[in-house]
């Protein structure tokens, strides 16, 4: 379903729980399903938020402004190489892939393979 029918499939099915209304409680059983999924998980998850968040916690405490200030060096180093890598890769992706296009066209527009004379075969003798 693309982007553009989505909104359309929703309005007419709004358009059709407005005109049967019977169809409301067989409506209603999903939607209180996921509201109550979705209550339990974020029951659960603000209930072990402390343990959630304690590995991050004991992260930050290890850091100092020296480690801090490495990072600040080292990683717009990394991410130069990275991007480099990334171009170098997607270039060699793009010629491969126009090559191979370039080269379907040219054997497309020759038609297929000519068989040779047999008098060619006794000159390369």
């Amino acid at each position: 379903m693309s982007a553009a029918t989505a909104p359309r499939v929703l309005r007419r099915a709004a358009a059709l729980l407005r005109r049967e209304r019977s169809l409301w409680p067989w409506a209603l059983v999903p939607f209180v399903l996921n509201l109550v999924a979705f209550a339990l998980a974020a029951t659960a998850f603000i209930a072990n938020l402390d343990a959630i968040a304690a590995p991050l916690e004991r992260f930050v405490e290890m850091l100092s402004f020296g480690g801090f200030a490495l990072a600040l060096y080292a990683l717009p180093g990394l991410s130069f190489v990275c991007l480099a890598w990334l171009v170098t890769a997607g270039t060699l992706l793009a010629l491969e892939v126009g090559g191979r296009r370039l080269g379907e066209g040219k054997a497309a527009r020759r038609g297929p393979p000519r068989a040779e004379p047999a008098s060619a075969g006794r000159r390369a003798q």
